[in-house]
């Protein structure tokens, strides 16, 4: 939604509308200059940081939602602080894609 395209490209069941769709979900984790290259394609800095942090392959590195709730600069822009943050590192990403 925030890219104006699907994530995943499916059908209007939910099936995958390709083999590079499903091999892409099949991958995922394994390739992360895709993921940067998907994640790039959100415009705004807090929203890509969030959308990154939630779709971590391991479960254990994404943040618990009460703690994004309550800490992330998506949901508090009052920490500008933050927000150079996730700038330098988007810009650091770009740089090593």
């Amino acid at each position: 939604l925030l890219t104006g395209e699907p994530l995943i490209p499916s059908t209007r069941d939910d099936d995958c509308a390709s083999g590079d769709a499903m091999h892409f979900l099949y991958s995922w984790g394994t390739r992360p200059e895709k993921l940067i290259e998907l994640f790039n394609k959100i415009p705004d800095n807090a929203a890509r940081d969030l959308v990154s942090k939630l779709l971590q392959y391991e479960p254990t590195e994404r943040p618990p939602i009460a703690t994004l709730l309550k800490e992330h600069y998506f949901f508090n822009q009052q920490s500008e602080d933050l927000l150079e943050k996730l700038t330098d590192i988007n810009t650091n990403l770009k740089d090593a894609a």
